[in-house]
């Protein structure tokens, strides 16, 4: 127990004293704000069969510089965000499984002209870090950008991963640390933007058509490879309410997609022992920035008891509520 608080003490307070290595010194002749707070909340509940999961979610997110700024003026910028969620089954989700689930996510994104630093920790479990090594991943980072062009960026470096990373030892318990890759690949045109991560897990991002009134955008990642099944992510079609050139820009869109969600946790027993439930499924969504609700329909979903594929759960329907604002 102490070795698990310990690394998990050195990945976050590692991370935070490092934002002054992204912060510009004040200057007085240049009243023009770039650091943010954004406060988050969200919702999610989902039916299936007769689960009945309730998802309520808070999280902070501060950001510092022009995220997205052209490839010759990056200097100084970073992102942090915090998350935690707890899920609530009104029933036991599976023997040997509490009702009561909890998540917790930290990630820190920083850049000093061609430098990267990455802090991140993801925990899903009944007693996330708290229950052992196997309750979560986390990872120290740095990259550099070896291509650069107003098209296309490359980032390689390397991580060091702690937690359950999938690799154990001969006793059965994880590896406490292993060395791991970092990528971090994107490509932009006026007609395809693309951007691929292999930060512990490999996904990947896509937008047809950006800018467009009407574009496609998607997501994929895998973190397990048991089978196609566990290839995660959606694809929406959006119709955006305002021109690029409107004031208003991209404030507001709906759009119709599907998905092959899951929510996956290590539990604290011991071992290898994991639960998780994925489903397919179509939905509709409406983004108004500050805002955006999301509903739809799950046409088959399966459990998973460790590897194994214990039974099917079932069709039903999913909502999802998530609301920001910046500051």
């Amino acid at each position: 127990m102490r070795r698990v608080m310990v690394l998990l003490f050195f990945v976050v307070f590692c991370a935070l004293p490092g934002i002054s290595l992204f912060c510009d010194e004040p200057n007085q002749n240049e009243p023009k704000r770039d650091l943010f707070f954004i406060p988050m909340a969200s919702y999610d509940y989902l039916s299936l069969g007769v689960q009945r999961v309730h998802s309520p979610g808070l999280g902070l997110g501060i950001i510092k510089g022009e995220q997205d700024a052209p490839f010759d003026e990056v200097g100084k910028r970073f992102l942090l965000a915090v998350q935690y969620k707890p899920f609530l089954f009104q029933g036991d989700p599976a023997p040997s499984v509490p009702r009561n689930l909890h998540s917790t996510r930290f990630f820190f994104d920083g850049r000093r002209e061609r430098h990267q630093f990455l802090a991140v920790l993801n925990a899903a479990s009944d007693k996330p870090v708290a229950g052992g090594l196997q309750t979560f991943r986390a990872g120290l980072g740095w990259g550099y950008e070896v291509l650069r062009s107003p098209r296309l960026s490359l980032i390689l470096g390397g991580m060091a991963g702690l937690g359950g990373l999938g690799i154990t030892q001969p006793n059965g318990e994880p590896f406490p640390a292993l060395p791991l890759p970092l990528v971090r690949f994107k490509f932009k045109t006026g007609w395809f933007d693309t951007s691929f991560d292999f930060i512990g897990d490999p996904s990947i991002n896509f937008t047809i058509a950006p800018g467009r009134r009407i574009r496609f955008t998607g997501n994929m990642r895998m973190g397990s490879y048991r089978s196609i099944e566990d290839l995660i992510g959606e694809g929406v079609l959006w119709y955006r309410f305002f021109p690029a050139a409107h004031p208003l820009g991209d404030l507001a869109g709906i759009g119709l997609g599907f998905t092959n969600e899951s929510l996956g946790f290590k539990l604290s027993s011991g071992g290898d022992k994991t639960f998780e439930i994925q489903y397919t499924g179509i939905f509709g969504v409406l983004d108004l920035t500050l805002i955006q609700v999301k509903g739809g329909y799950a046409l088959n979903s399966r459990e998973f008891h460790g590897d194994a594929k214990q039974n099917h759960a079932g069709g039903g329907w999913f909502i999802s509520v998530q609301g920001m604002y910046r500051f």
